[in-house]
């Protein structure tokens, strides 16, 4: 398992006679300590009030947890024991359970959900579960003091800013509910690095640095209603269809494996709203200028809103490839054949005149039904 450095608070140590610095041991961040160490949420773990920091680093976070929802920072950078590897560390005070969404998108690095125990003092140091994500740039986000089983992701998953990776908990050495966020340098097998400072794009003031003692609204996604509440959701999220745009011409295909059967044109700027989650290539997609069902290439794609409901759409769109079949010549009174015209494909054709694709290919003994000359006398009865 990853191990994760320690770092003993100012107050802990005047109380423990310990030193700062305790190696091998998870990252503590307790966010308030009462007298005698007892817990109390209006306490400050420091007696001195909190510098107010200059604002310094890219401002490309968004705050880590769902939008709409408001939470008290209970300490910040620079400040208790936000200081060394943590300073530039931020603690939200939050209930257990609460959705820990994505700050920035990357790779999953490390998880930890396993912990169920969490407390004020050593004996709890090794305890904190944690999520991490690796942005690609040298930098990753550590979201710690997660509950048990609260991770909603694995290593190797690729993320986006505000999908749900987790729950809020009090696990690990804390002395309240909280989530635990800084951004840190990317070192190999060790989950609590030097932290680097960092700007939220949703803390509208002093330059988007998130100050201790003050709340925020968070401007990051919303999710779904049914995953704000943890025992409802101890699975993957629940799949809700979406909608993409094609960035540049694809084709459509009858399915997802190397059996289908490509057919039609899909021209850049063209509409689909995926239906099923990806399990290849391949997205299953509802064509939006038919209604038809269709394979897509997922490498042709990308995010998009509905299709417009006013005509003409603002982008051009091509006519969809069963136009063309449907003005396939009509069937000749007891021929069972048809000519192949411009245009026409061989779904175009099946849909056109009610008979399967596989029914025209065993008829014709197609050898690739992808290529249809113009022209080409088809059975199809």
């Amino acid at each position: 398992m990853m191990r994760v450095r320690s770092f003993a608070l100012a107050a802990a140590m005047s109380a423990l006679g310990m030193l700062a610095l305790v190696p091998g041991a998870p990252a503590v961040t307790p966010a308030v300590l009462g007298p005698a160490g007892s817990v109390s949420p209006k306490a400050s773990p420091s007696p001195s009030p909190a510098p107010v920091p200059e604002p310094k680093g890219p401002r490309i976070y968004k705050l880590p947890y769902p939008g709409g929802l408001t939470f008290e920072v209970c300490q910040g950078n620079n400040h208790g024991t936000h200081t060394g590897h943590g300073q530039y560390a931020w603690d939200f005070c939050m209930p257990t359970g609460t959705p820990v969404t994505a700050a920035r998108g990357g790779k999953v690095r490390a998880v930890r959900q396993d912990s169920n125990s969490g407390g004020w003092g050593y004996k709890f140091a090794d305890d904190a579960n944690y999520v991490i994500i690796d942005h690609g740039d040298g930098t990753s986000g550590l979201y710690m003091h997660l509950m048990l089983n609260g991770a909603r992701v694995k290593p190797g998953d690729q993320v986006s800013t505000g999908q749900l990776i987790a729950y809020s908990g009090n696990t690990g050495w804390t002395s309240a509910p909280h989530l635990h966020f800084m951004v840190m340098q990317t070192v190999p097998d060790d989950a609590y690095a030097q932290s680097v400072p960092v700007l939220f794009q949703d803390v509208p003031s002093n330059g988007g640095l998130a100050l201790e003692d003050n709340s925020y609204t968070s401007g990051n996604a919303t999710i779904d209603a049914r995953l704000m509440n943890p025992g409802a959701s101890t699975g993957p999220p629940p799949f809700m269809p979406f909608w993409v745009e094609t960035f540049r011409p694809s084709t459509l295909w009858s399915g997802s494996d190397e059996k289908a059967i490509q057919f039609g044109p899909a021209g850049q700027w063209q509409f689909f709203q995926v239906v099923a989650p990806q399990s290849g290539p391949r997205l299953r997609v509802i064509v939006a200028a038919t209604g038809a069902p269709a394979f897509i290439p997922a490498a042709d794609v990308g995010p998009s809103g509905p299709p417009p409901a006013a005509l003409p759409e603002k982008k051009p769109e091509p006519a969809p490839a069963v136009t063309a079949a449907s003005q396939a010549p009509a069937l000749t009174a007891g021929s069972g054949q048809i000519v192949v015209a411009p245009g026409d494909t061989l779904y175009g054709i099946a849909k056109a005149h009610q008979v399967t694709i596989d029914k025209l290919i065993g008829l014709n003994g197609l050898k690739n039904p992808n290529e249809l000359a113009v022209g080409q006398v088809l059975k199809i009865g």
